[in-house]
């Protein structure tokens, strides 16, 4: 993992907490030609939508930036939050990880800190590096490493943490690495005796993508006969494999909090009407975006199982 200690900065108000470290950019054809094996090997979990996010991403140089030099990778420190949703006269005390709320910056926050605080030049040409599969990208530069649960940790981050990539004309130091599990991971089993679907595997930190809860609580549509109901533990995404992990310790106990959800705002996600006006004011303080339909069900979804996990039916709504 790399020795970069972590870096600090000010945009906008924001204090930020971030890491990077950086790449040739020819190390793209060797991380494409690894994932390609990978593939063939069948290693990867053969379930159709998660087939799907591994057909949509590559390695590969924009078309209209074939001459870049090297790759930056760039990790954001984004802490746990929680919310407590109150419904029908109780209250639910929920969590949402980290990359599923915004932190209030600029959409081009993370472009912003590369260009001033890691490139020697101002002028230099800078674009994001797209569709990227970003974890191997962290490992293989040496920003982080994975886990047995298949997730990358940053040192002082832990996992909780958002990633980009950048491509840019500068060259910049290829701190190419080996793929590396963290050293921690090697006499421990919390994540793999702790996955409530066997997601985890003992011999390899590439999981059964299949089995994983994340995936299905992401995806729109009922969840699986197979999932047990009183396993959902977040508002979209587990966190079972990551809040007992012990590289975690420390960052866990910054979890924030946002706003509560009301009565009237927590009966509106699980009515799963976008023009209802309280949605708007629930999105708001969520950080999240719930003008979409199919996000904004894919959330009531989730909500439902939290609220109710002894039933997946839609909660009465007429009763306090």
């Amino acid at each position: 993992m790399s020795c970069r200690p972590l870096q600090h900065t000010t945009l906008e108000g924001h204090r930020i907490v971030f890491n990077y470290a950086t790449l040739a950019a020819g190390r793209l054809a060797e991380l494409q030609a690894f994932m390609d094996e990978l593939i063939e090997q069948e290693r990867i979990s053969q379930q159709e939508t998660f087939q799907e996010y591994v057909r949509d991403a590559h390695f590969a140089l924009p078309p209209e930036f074939p001459d870049a030099k090297s790759v930056v990778v760039f990790a954001l420190y984004t802490p746990l939050v929680r919310a407590i949703f109150h419904f029908n006269g109780r209250s639910a005390d929920l969590l949402i990880p980290p990359q599923y709320y915004g932190l209030g910056l600029p959409k081009d926050a993370a472009s912003r800190i590369v260009l001033n605080e890691i490139l020697s030049s101002g002028s230099s040409r800078l674009e994001r590096l797209p569709h990227a599969h970003l974890k191997l990208l962290a490992v293989r530069s040496g920003l982080a490493q994975y886990g047995r649960n298949n997730i990358a940790y940053v040192e002082g981050m832990g996992s909780f943490i958002t990633l980009a990539a950048f491509v840019t004309n500068e060259t910049l130091a290829d701190e190419w690495t080996d793929l590396e599990m963290m050293p921690l991971c090697e006499t421990c089993t919390i994540c793999l005796d702790g996955c409530p679907t066997g997601a985890i595997r003992a011999d390899e930190y590439v999981i059964d993508a299949g089995k994983c809860l994340t995936l299905y609580n992401e995806m729109s549509g009922d969840f699986p006969d197979w999932i047990p109901a009183d396993i959902h533990n977040a508002f979209i995404g587990c966190m079972r494999c990551q809040l007992p992990c012990p590289a975690n310790h420390a960052v866990v106990k910054d979890a924030g909090r946002l706003p509560d959800v009301s009565e009237s705002e927590t009966r509106a996600i699980l009515c799963g009407d976008p023009s209802a006006p309280e949605i708007a004011s629930v999105a708001e303080k969520l950080r999240i975006s719930l003008a979409d339909v199919e996000t904004l069900r894919v959330v009531s979804r989730n909500v439902r199982a939290l609220l109710d996990p002894t039933s997946l039916s839609a909660p009465k709504l007429d009763s306090a």
